[in-house]
């Protein structure tokens, strides 16, 4: 029973809502009305990196590749999911 939304912000201007619902995660444009635990911010080279597995989500958030707003506890459970 996850449901977790953080919205992401590339460092380009593009922004998306990283929807995880029920090990399911939608990628949508951002809805201002949703309740999300908070914005991502980073860099397109870093989501490529994640793609393909030159990295995780949990080691850039720790390294801070991915800058996070927001509850803390729930970015790290949300980007766990991913391991």
């Amino acid at each position: 029973n996850v449901d977790i939304v953080v919205r992401l912000a590339l460092t380009d201007g593009e922004t998306f809502d990283l929807h995880l619902i029920n090990n399911i995660l939608r990628v949508t444009w951002p809805d201002q009305e949703r309740v999300t635990a908070g914005q991502w911010t980073t860099d397109r080279q870093t989501i490529i990196a994640i793609l393909t597995d030159e990295l995780s989500m949990t080691e850039a958030l720790s390294k801070g590749e991915i800058r996070a707003s927001g509850d803390q506890q729930r970015h790290q459970r949300f980007a766990s999911l991913f391991e």
